[in-house]
């Protein structure tokens, strides 16, 4: 049994976005990743440790279902269902202002079961999955003291509270690179219905260079636009034309060596060129 304790442990896992990317940044060398690079800002770095995985995917949902509902498995709060809510201790802040006027418990309406041989509770609500449990991780300890929804989305996907930190996509890409130069190497796939709170600081670079920002995909119609070359220029032409508009940036970049934005902005024709 480890002698860490509990408080430690969560104290450890709501910082783990921030942790990780400190390694990444002492890891890597970022003149190694610079987008006027021959293979440009993604390409694929060396690592401490051999990747496991050639991509990831993260999925955020904003206002999902509860965890009470989905995988803590809370059998006192069915008990105490409709009875006033106690004192919570060590909650402060925000929080604490919340929850000094008088609230009832509600108990999950759901049933919950033991699944795999993990033993991994889970409530009906999910049947299919309740048969990957062993293939699945679940991390029960984080906390946070916001429960407003701004904070919070920015707190999941960037590790930080406040504007301005880079997200979890940044840091994979300016960590691990990509595989495939001929493709964005950090894609944002927005749901239909809209963007959620904090909009594109959600997929920010942050602090990174602006190369490592998400590329946001139409839900409908061309993912991206104007992938297509006009009526009238061929490929020829257009090569042409790319390669005097780069050699006037990179000029412009030879004097601004500082500015992020001008050496993503040169990647990013390169890459519409190839795709």
């Amino acid at each position: 049994m480890s002698s860490v304790s509990s408080s430690n442990r969560r104290e450890f896992l709501s910082r783990a976005w921030n942790g990780i990317g400190a390694m990444a940044l002492g890891g890597v060398a970022i003149d190694d990743l610079r987008a006027g690079s021959a293979h440009g800002p993604f390409s694929a770095s060396s690592t401490h440790f051999p990747r496991k995985a050639k991509s990831c995917i993260f999925l955020f949902m904003q206002g999902g279902v509860s965890q009470m509902d989905s995988f803590e498995y809370k059998p006192r709060l069915r008990e105490l269902h409709g009875k006033p809510l106690s004192r919570i201790p060590d909650i402060s802040g925000e929080l604490q202002g919340r929850l000094s006027f008088p609230h009832v418990t509600i108990g999950s309406p759901f049933e919950f079961a033991q699944h795999g041989q993990s033993g991994r509770w889970l409530s009906d609500r999910f049947p299919n999955l309740a048969g990957h449990v062993d293939d699945l991780a679940f991390i029960h300890g984080i906390k946070t003291d916001n429960q407003n929804h701004g904070p919070s989305t920015l707190h999941v996907t960037t590790g930080s509270q406040f504007p301005g930190s880079p997200s979890v996509g940044s840091w994979v890409g300016y960590g691990l690179g990509s595989g495939n130069r001929n493709m964005p190497g950090y894609m944002v796939i927005q749901d239909p219905r809209g963007a959620p709170v904090n909009g594109a600081a959600v997929w920010s670079n942050g602090y990174l260079p602006a190369a490592y920002q998400g590329t946001l995909l139409r839900p409908s119609g061309a993912p991206i636009l104007n992938l297509g070359s006009p009526r009238g220029v061929d490929r020829i032409r257009q090569r042409r034309e790319l390669d005097a508009l780069q050699w006037l940036n990179n000029r412009h970049l030879a004097k601004h060596a500082d500015n992020s934005e001008l050496e993503a902005r040169i990647s990013a024709y390169e890459l519409a060129f190839r795709m």
